[in-house]
């Protein structure tokens, strides 16, 4: 019996048009989804960043607030009662540009005591912190207007 050669091309006969839509499809929806996981990361670090800077904002406001209760528990901006909006602008130290710009209010009232004709010598205390665009605009994503409250009691004998 003659012994018959190998041909390796015999049998292949290659991919048909099906397997390479198939491909196609499974490559454009992984890009697709990547895509959209990092539109996503993104997003999330801006809002992060103006969380964090929300939050210096606050604090700074806060620790003002409590270094004048100290000096002066008397003062204008410790009226009890809301007080008028605050703006204020973060600004990049690299290149100068606005990187985030809030409104920053207070509301304060005077601690009552359950007993009577007596108040306590002491304040409660709520800074609230917005962001905003141009004055009173609001940001243009809405994930991104995220308003930051902190609540405080300012004391006179608090050490």
């Amino acid at each position: 019996m003659p012994s018959r050669g190998l041909n390796c091309f015999e049998e292949m006969n290659g991919f048909g048009l099906i397997e390479l839509m198939v491909a196609i499809f499974i490559l454009a929806f992984g890009l697709l989804a990547t895509g959209q996981l990092v539109y996503s990361s993104l997003g999330l670090n801006s809002l992060a960043r103006a969380k964090s800077t929300a939050e210096w904002t606050a604090k700074s406001t806060m620790e003002s607030l409590a270094d004048l209760y100290r000096r002066n528990p008397e003062a204008e901006e410790l009226k009890p009662g809301s007080h008028p909006p605050v703006f204020s602008q973060i600004i990049n130290p690299v290149n100068k540009s606005v990187l985030n710009s809030y409104k920053t209010t207070w509301f304060i009232e005077e601690i009552t005591d359950p007993r009577p004709d007596k108040v306590l010598a002491g304040r409660y205390v709520s800074v609230q912190v917005a962001p905003v665009q141009q004055e009173e605009s609001k940001k243009p994503h809405a994930f991104q207007n995220k308003i930051l409250t902190v609540n405080t009691i300012f004391s006179r004998y608090a050490q």
